[in-house]
């Protein structure tokens, strides 16, 4: 598939709020397509680079709930929280 056929693809899919994986070697735009999208559409991206996190940095530190006995994980900074200067839509990438 060329890249100008798979943002027209990604384009329908997020109209239908279908995820999407992006596969391919490293350089060739998928990236740009993705940050294309945002910026046409005014959408918020959070770009996340999966290879340069450990587990425990996407899902967040575990702290004690005192009253269940269990633990509540902390909430990575960089993960949106709706109405904190976030919109309705965006992409994380």
């Amino acid at each position: 598939m060329y890249l100008n056929q798979a943002k027209e693809h990604l384009v329908t899919l997020l109209k239908e709020t279908i995820p999407a994986f992006l596969w391919g070697p490293p350089g060739i735009g998928k990236s740009s397509i993705v940050k294309q999208i945002c910026e046409e559409k005014k959408w918020q991206i959070v770009d996340l680079r999966l290879s340069l996190l450990n587990p425990v940095d996407l899902r967040g530190l575990p702290y004690m709930n005192g009253d269940k006995d269990t633990a509540i994980w902390l909430r990575p900074e960089f993960l949106p929280i709706e109405g904190e200067g976030w919109n309705e839509h965006g992409i994380l990438f």
